[in-house]
């Protein structure tokens, strides 16, 4: 028998497990889709490009302002394992939330293998901060900043919503408003443990440092948390296991399994607000 390495599974079953591209054979018409809905938004809004919020290469954002002022602001974060894709792909619903009455901010940021996971935090941290400090800029109330993100975009916004942001970044008070968490891993012990310790290359203190659920305590907005009924199991547990923690802390937490998709389709339903998804992301930034 095989040895377990985590849970009931051993070294070749966790890999699988975290090996999405096995449970989608529509990988690469989903993800191509991404850049090919976006473009529109770059088509036809107003769209502010490669705005510089840090010193780091990759530290860019695009900016889609709000048609009216004092509106909510929804950061976006893509994923790609820490390791691909693009802000440029990251416009997919940008064109309805501001027709909405939104404003929309793709970030852009260094990826391994040419930074470690902590720079890629440090960057996205940078860039909410960016984002509130200049939310006026862009039409935008500071007091209405979401952070959403998918996939290792899902695991860096769980990480920007359970950041002391007084330790980090020097700020008063937490700038994130709400927070959309679809897809993401929220415990990195198991990853590291799979193929993916292979890029991750964490120690166990990095491990706890980038794992959100370790740092609830930080935790001060209300947070939605997804995944698509046809992932993986592991990634449903993740996704079930953060919000049971947080609800159990008592911070407020919406959670629920996005039917019919799998674990790169489902990030799509925030176009369209008759979706479960879409609608509660409309809720959420009070659209």
């Amino acid at each position: 028998m095989s040895e377990k390495i985590f849970l009931d599974y051993d070294q070749e079953q966790l890999n699988h497990q975290y090996h999405n591209p096995a449970w989608a054979p529509n990988l690469a018409d989903v993800v191509g889709s991404y850049a090919t809905l976006s473009r529109p938004a770059y088509d036809r809004l107003e769209v502010r490009r490669n705005i510089r919020y840090d010193p780091a290469p990759g530290a860019l954002l695009d900016v889609f302002p709000a048609k009216a002022p004092n509106s909510p602001v929804f950061v976006f974060i893509h994923g790609g394992q820490w390791q691909k894709l693009s802000k440029e792909e990251s416009a997919f619903a940008a064109e309805q939330l501001v027709a909405e009455g939104a404003a929309w901010v793709a970030v852009g940021f260094d990826m391994i293998p040419h930074v470690p996971l902590d720079e890629i935090v440090r960057q996205n941290r940078e860039a909410v901060a960016w984002v509130w400090r200049n939310a006026a800029s862009m039409n935008g109330d500071a007091g209405k900043v979401f952070v959403g993100g998918h996939s290792s975009g899902g695991h860096l916004t769980a990480m920007m919503a359970t950041t002391d942001w007084k330790a980090t970044n020097g700020l008063a008070g937490n700038p994130i408003a709400g927070a959309l968490c679809v897809s993401g891993n929220y415990d990195l012990h198991p990853l590291n443990l799979s193929h993916r310790g292979s890029y991750l290359k964490l120690d166990e203190a990095g491990v706890i440092r980038n794992s959100p659920i370790r740092h609830l305590s930080h935790l001060d907005c209300p947070l939605i948390v997804a995944a698509g009924d046809g992932e993986t199991d592991e990634f449903r547990r993740q996704a079930r296991t953060f919000a049971e923690a947080a609800t159990d802390e008592g911070k407020p937490c919406d959670y629920f399994e996005i039917a019919g998709r799998n674990h790169f389709e489902c990030i799509l339903d925030m176009r369209d607000p008759d979706t479960r998804l879409g609608a509660a992301v409309r809720r959420q930034i009070g659209l």
